[in-house]
């Protein structure tokens, strides 16, 4: 096999390991790793075709084509029942991937991350792993340009963290070693453009060198990315991780998420925080007086750590007349009424819809609308991202209920109801908080009210704070519970959760809720974030309740979307809602700075200018005694060597003083042959430098000493050694360039030299004795007698 043949088949193998570790930032994306065996399998047939191709001697512009056809034919095989003899696609094949794709962008449109994998979902990631691995195969190996083939690597890296809103210090790390690897490769094509390449023993090691040099620095950097970050208190993610998390750009904690959407679960704390700075996101108006909240996402899947994406039973298109939630559309005799919200983004660009529940009619500007999808049961919009100045008008019908209505609801034994009962173990001690919070009410209603009454009252000590205390439990809502201080999202999740070990169905949604009418309209921003809970009451339906207390004293209804008066004196299809000012919820912020109507007061130690300002600081202290550690070793190290050479043993004085002559040469780039003597060393750096008589006297007497601790019977020299090491050393850094001093010395070269000889001297020692013990294994036994 021939130099260049191996050359490509390497570069062939070096771009399919790059690819797939630059898939692992997606794992934020989606749930469990199953999708992650597939995009390996996507990613490996590429690999064996573009080898076997590069073996066979197959034109260049056909490997591609090759490799583009297994994954056709692997994704048949997988994927479709239709596929001849099991392998082979045929048209029917080809429909069926068709339709499976449009299942996955149904599902990536309307859930939020992690999305759950499916069949569909996996052939879709799996097949788009693959084209990139096409992609960054031809560009790496075709083309041998393996650098450029990092941008697709950076591209995935780029998805990851605008979906998943962040990615992990592991994805990170991945992400870096497959674009080091790429690196690495197009440096050693360099390299051997310039003919072979000189092994590490011979005397021409600059080429190896240089190449050993950049790994160790490209592995240096990915490790100060990773590590620096999480040393620093308020940290957790790495440094690219925080630079793409820019305003608008992605989603997760901080203005990352705050300019776009609302994501479950963790980073609404982020938005409703954001350093305590509002933004607007967007204005509505709307023909109601008393408008509800505006929903974004619903949360109906209880892990025990957070809540997750409701699955509801359809989605379907917004244009024309869309289906009302089954509970809605049976309520025409007992009450509705019209709601339209006219929607005007500004720094929102998400692509969940922020609407009313029971959405209609759905018109957006320039068509946008076609492209969004609407699921009944959940009353959420999503597709398409929203973009700044997009206008939309939705028009909802909304349930309105009367008192006996809400009092006279019983248990639902819906069968499509399960999933939002479903519980996965919880301590005790939540039950018992749960029964004494329902107080003995037997009627679903009542329950809900009692548990509402529960957070909100004020009288059992609960209030808002976005500085929730660690607990002892090992259960967070437990220490929710315990503590009675939390934001939004708590209240709202633990109140879902004791509904349902009542056995009432419940959901945990997300939107925003208005902030009072301003000139004719509402103004949404950031802190206008809000969690509340739906819970079903049998023969009514879904029933909004807000749990988080406004103030101590606050006993009212709960905040469903509207309330008949007790004696209607509208008609029945239509009657006359109350008119209510609409509640400042904590998240919404006064010009002041306090929440309206905020009753104890809440810690905000933990956000503020002042904590970003501290870690920032924290950060450049971190930076800069890293960037002055290896300068202090080395003087830790230079002070040391002149103890020494100015000791009483000749020996120890004369090999620190060499040693250290020859690290400060090497500090200034003036490096020494192996094969020198001491004594033509110093020759040659006289000649190098050119110092004063007195420094190349000095330079003399050391090498002079360090010729006869190695060869003479008795060391010593006559002369003051320390004296000599010092003008010795005065007279190389004098004879550097002054630009380059202060580099110099902030990266002593001598100090990686060493580093590099000792690991080099252990592991020689290691297999020294490794050896050795082979030997013994291997030693034969000798025959008796």
């Amino acid at each position: 096999m021939s130099a260049p043949q191996r050359s490509t088949q390497h570069l062939t193998l070096i771009a399919a390991m790059a690819c797939f570790l630059g898939a692992v930032p997606l794992s934020g994306a989606f749930q469990g790793h199953r999708w992650l065996v597939y995009c390996a399998l996507a990613i490996g047939i590429v690999a064996l075709l573009g080898l076997a191709g590069r073996t066979l001697g197959v034109p260049a512009l056909l490997t591609p084509l090759i490799q583009l056809a297994g994954l056709v034919v692997f994704h048949a095989a997988a994927f479709s029942s239709n596929a001849r003899w099991a392998v082979l696609p045929t048209p029917s094949t080809f429909r069926d991937m068709r339709s499976t794709y449009q299942h996955a962008v149904d599902i990536a449109q309307t859930t939020a991350p992690p999305v759950p994998v499916d069949t569909s979902m996996l052939m879709v990631v799996s097949l788009a792993l693959g084209l990139v691995a096409v992609a960054v195969d031809l560009v790496t190996a075709g083309l041998r340009r393996p650098a450029i083939a990092g941008l697709a690597l950076l591209a995935l890296y780029a998805v990851g963290t605008s979906i998943s809103g962040g990615v992990s210090w592991l994805g990170f790390l991945c992400a870096g070693a497959g674009f080091l690897l790429l690196l690495l490769a197009e440096g050693r094509e360099r390299l051997a453009a310039w003919g072979r390449i000189i092994g590490r023993n011979s005397s021409d090691t600059g080429r190896n060198a240089g190449q050993s040099a950049a790994t160790r620095i490209g592995i240096t950097a990915l490790a100060i990315a990773v590590i620096v970050p999480l040393a620093i208190p308020g940290f957790t993610a790495n440094l690219l991780t925080s630079f793409a998390q820019s305003r608008g750009q992605g989603i997760g904690n901080g203005k990352g998420s705050t300019g776009s959407r609302i994501d479950p679960f963790t980073s609404l704390r982020g938005q409703l925080r954001d350093d305590g700075v509002p933004y607007n996101l967007f204005r509505f108006t709307t023909n109601v007086q008393d408008p509800f909240y505006l929903r974004t996402s619903v949360l109906g899947d209880y892990t025990g750590t957070g809540w997750k994406q409701a699955d509801g039973d359809k989605t379907v298109g917004t244009t024309g007349t869309l289906p009302a939630p089954a509970t809605v559309a049976d309520r025409p005799g007992k009450g509705v009424r019209t709601a339209t919200v006219h929607v005007t983004t500004q720094d929102y660009t998400g692509g969940q819809v922020p609407v009313f529940y029971s959405v209609q009619r759905l018109q957006a500007d320039k068509d946008r609308g076609r492209s969004w999808k609407y699921r009944p049961e959940l009353g959420t919009v999503a597709g398409s991202s929203l973009e700044r100045g997009t206008t939309y008008t939705a028009t909802s019908i909304e349930p309105v209920y009367t008192q006996a209505e809400l009092k006279a609801a019983q248990r639902s034994a819906s069968a499509g109801l399960d999933q939002y009962l479903s519980l996965p173990k919880l301590p005790a001690k939540v039950r018992a908080i749960t029964t004494t919070a329902v107080a003995g009410a037997s009627t679903p209603y009542q329950i809900s009210l009692n548990l509402y009454n529960y957070f909100a009252d004020g009288t059992q000590g609960f209030h808002y704070s976005l500085n929730t205390r660690d607990g002892t439990s090992g259960n967070d809502l437990l220490d929710f519970l315990n503590n009675q201080q939390g934001f939004c999202e708590q209240y709202a999740s633990a109140m879902a959760v004791m509904l349902r070990l009542e056995r009432i169905p419940s959901r945990v949604v997300l939107g925003y809720t208005p902030d009072g009418d301003v000139h004719g309209g509402y103004q949404v921003t950031n802190k206008d974030a809000h969690a509340w809970v739906e819970a079903y009451l049998g023969g009514v339906g879904w029933v909004s309740f807000d749990p988080t207390p406004l103030s101590a004293d606050r006993v009212q209804a709960p905040n469903i979307p509207t309330v008949a008066p007790p004696t209607g004196t509208g008609a029945p299809n239509e009657p006359t809602p109350p008119r209510v000012t609409p509640n400042h919820r904590p998240e919404q912020q006064h010009p002041s700075g306090s929440a309206a109507g905020a009753g104890p007061p809440t810690d905000n130690s933990g956000s503020g200018p002042g904590t970003t300002l501290l870690a920032v600081c924290g950060v450049a202290l971190v930076l800069i005694l890293l960037a002055l550690t290896p300068m202090t070793v080395r003087a830790v190290q230079r002070r040391r060597r002149f103890r020494i050479a100015a000791g009483p043993d000749p020996v120890r004085a004369a090999e620190s003083a060499w040693q250290e002559l020859l690290a400060t040469a090497r500090d200034h780039g003036l490096s020494a042959l192996t094969t020198e003597s001491p004594r033509a060393t110093v020759g040659r750096l006289v000649q190098l430098i050119s110092p004063e008589p007195a420094a190349s006297s000095g330079m003399r007497l050391v090498a002079l000493a360090a010729e006869r601790a190695a060869y003479a019977r008795h060391a010593g020299v006559n002369g003051d050694l320390r004296t000599a090491l010092r003008v010795s050393r005065a007279a190389i850094v004098d004879g550097t360039p002054r630009r380059s001093r202060v580099t110099r010395a902030l990266l002593p070269l001598s100090l990686r030299g060493g580093l590099r000889e000792s690991v080099d001297r252990e592991v020689g020692r290691v297999r020294a004795t490794a050896r050795a013990l082979a030997s013994i294994v291997r030693r034969p036994r000798r025959a008796p007698g």
